[in-house]
């Protein structure tokens, strides 16, 4: 069994999954990490759920807090009976941007790299360096300055491209886009 999540319900949705806490059955995480495995244990389903999956796909990992990340550790561990092996031994795909969205709240706890387990668990990561969808359809200058803009370095170049790529509202009195949540 493979297991789809990701740590929004919006990115869950998306993908087909559900969210990284409904699927660990860790409800918001909140709590000592005693506590939550000891819940967690407590959830014939949940518990089901660790020891029958064979992988673990995390999708936008940046919004994993290292927090988040051990507390699934010593969960994993503890449900599927190997303590001596990170996720106790469930393999763990952890897919994402970390230039992207951080972990949510005010009070963050470090991100997903900076997890105890993290050293332990991934050895092998593999760093995507090309936008390959907008070169592919010949928007390579595109795609440059947008990763300029994602890095926080525009040259003057790719601020000219994105100034003549901007438009003016349709309507200036109104906003041209309106942010709603989806649940």
């Amino acid at each position: 069994y493979v297991a789809v999540t990701a740590p929004t319900g919006s990115a869950a949705q998306l993908l087909g999954g559900q969210t990284t806490h409904s699927w660990a059955g860790i409800g918001q995480a909140k709590g000592s990490v005693e506590d939550l495995v000891r819940m967690v244990r407590g959830d014939a389903a949940a518990c089901h759920r660790w020891t029958a999956t064979a992988l673990l796909i995390v999708d936008e990992v940046s919004m994993v807090s290292g927090r988040l990340l051990d507390v699934l550790d010593a969960v994993g561990r503890s449900v599927r009976g190997c303590p001596g092996q990170a996720f106790g031994g469930l393999q763990v795909l952890l897919c994402g941007d970390f230039h992207q969205l951080p972990p949510p709240g005010k009070d963050v706890d470090g991100w997903a790299f900076e997890a105890k387990v993290w050293g332990e668990a991934f050895g092998l990561c593999l760093e995507l360096t090309q936008v390959l969808r907008l070169r592919s359809l010949g928007e390579a200058p595109l795609a440059e300055a947008l990763e300029q803009v994602r890095a926080g370095k525009v040259h003057s170049e790719a601020w000219s491209l994105l100034q003549r790529l901007s438009k003016r509202p349709r309507e200036p009195d109104r906003l041209p886009a309106e942010i709603v949540p989806t649940n």
